[in-house]
């Protein structure tokens, strides 16, 4: 990971807080930007920013110097209602006991609080929630991927994980069925290897999905197992997956618009199966969120919207 130098000690006293040691592992998701201080240079610098995997080669020069700083503060600081919730979920989705109508409003209860999160780009409450509900991707898959494109990389982090907590809210709440749907979500980012975005996506053929595919089949992608016959078909051709009517396309295509990886017109996402559905479960805190990220969307591509004049 590059090292970005940051203030002086004097320019930024006060910004950064110790960060506790025992609290990183090598491979972890890293849920904000960590900083160490070099006292010959009176500088904070840059390791790691935050939602990339903690490598064992940075750990280890934060325990040579002994100390860890980031500039924001804890998890629980941060979000509050995160760590009780992705306990719930994950008790939830484990069960076997608990009925599925039933699961599934729990579950909508415990996460109503992420619903304007999932529309501000801005936030890591749905990654970080996510991935430490599920623990996917795992840290040998997202090494590998980051390896591969950092750019690639940070996109599919944010829209498998997008993807699968709109996953959750439609009910699918089998915890073998939502990892590996992430996991094939993520693995997009393999097979956008070598594009070039444009408008901040990638355009995938079916067979440069294939070509993932067949790495996760030869055991050339560490931490992805085996896929079931869905997911294969998912990765390798939405196209016909649409066609036959799965829905899973339809959460990958409206996940893509949320993380601003794909144009399309608002009134048809306002159409779209799963938005009606989402505004039927979690009302007007979802209608305006889909609302607030349609008009932020539109901004980005035309310019900001004029302020209407007011009469004298």
């Amino acid at each position: 990971m590059a090292q970005v130098t940051a203030d002086s000690a004097e320019q930024s006293q006060g910004k950064y807080k110790t960060v506790d040691l025992t609290t990183l592992r090598v491979g972890m998701l890293v849920d904000r930007p960590l900083y160490m201080f070099l006292p010959s240079q009176n500088k904070y610098v840059c390791m790691i920013r935050e939602l990339h995997p903690l490598e064992e080669r940075t750990l280890e020069k934060f325990k040579r110097l002994g100390n860890v700083y980031s500039s924001l503060g804890t998890l629980g600081e941060r979000f509050p209602k995160l760590r009780r919730s992705a306990v719930i979920v994950n008790e939830l989705c484990e069960s076997t006991d608990v009925p599925s109508f039933d699961k599934n409003r729990r579950i909508r209860r415990a996460t109503r609080w992420l619903v304007p999160h999932l529309f501000d780009q801005n936030s890591l409450a749905t990654v970080l929630f996510f991935y430490r509900t599920f623990r996917i991707p795992v840290s040998e898959t997202l090494f590998y991927v980051a390896d591969l494109s950092i750019e690639n990389y940070e996109k599919s982090v944010r829209l498998s994980t997008t993807a699968g907590l709109i996953a959750l809210w439609l009910g699918y709440s089998n915890a073998s069925f939502i990892r590996q749907f992430v996991e094939t979500a993520f693995c997009e980012a393999i097979a956008a290897q070598g594009l070039s975005s444009e408008g901040g996506s990638f355009l995938l053929s079916d067979e440069q999905r294939r070509k993932a595919l067949q790495l996760i089949e030869s055991k050339k992608v560490p931490g992805v197992p085996m896929l079931d016959q869905r997911f294969k078909s998912l990765l390798a051709s939405q196209n016909t997956c649409k066609a036959l009517g799965d829905e899973l396309v339809e959460v990958l295509e409206f996940s893509r618009w949320v993380c601003g990886q794909e144009q399309m017109n608002f009134q048809r996402v306002e159409q779209m199966r799963i938005a009606r559905k989402l505004i039927g479960q979690f009302g007007g805190l979802f209608k305006r969120g889909l609302s607030a990220r349609g008009t932020k969307l539109r901004e980005v591509v035309d310019g900001p919207v004029p302020k209407a004049k007011v009469a004298a």
